[in-house]
């Protein structure tokens, strides 16, 4: 890959000079700005068209995935957006915590009124509260 750190240091041509010497040859501000385009245009190691077109299919082939990706991740978190209903249990039926760990439960006749709880493997906790379910 070309070295793209000077890449905007490329000054204006030398328009006051002229372009060529009295021997026929560039002249040395000529030959400067010309050598000076040749390494912005990528110097001998620039990709061939080629190439930029197998580079440029390929991105292409990336964004495609890339969008597809994003449609479904979008069409999850829409489906994902609609309440889930939880299980619900009088508290004297409720599971026990150590089968359900990380799972939710609701609780229709807690000491507290009827609410979501989490278990943490050990005890069902009032997600409002943190209380333990007792």
């Amino acid at each position: 890959m070309a070295d793209t750190t000077n890449i905007a240091a490329l000054s204006a041509p030398p328009m006051r000079s002229p372009l060529l010497n009295p021997d026929g040859t560039i002249s040395q501000p000529w030959a400067s700005w010309l050598n000076a385009v040749y390494a912005r245009l990528g110097n001998a190691i620039a990709p061939s068209n080629a190439n930029l077109n197998t580079q440029i299919a390929a991105l292409n082939t990336e964004y495609t995935g890339t969008a597809s990706a994003v449609s479904t991740l979008q069409a999850f978190d829409t489906a994902l957006s609609v309440a889930v209903p939880l299980p619900q249990y009088l508290k004297a039926n409720v599971p026990a915590a150590s089968s359900h760990a990380w799972q939710m439960i609701l609780v229709t006749n807690a000491s507290a009124g009827a609410g979501p709880y989490i278990s943490n493997g050990t005890n069902w906790i009032a997600m409002s509260t943190g209380a333990v379910l007792s």
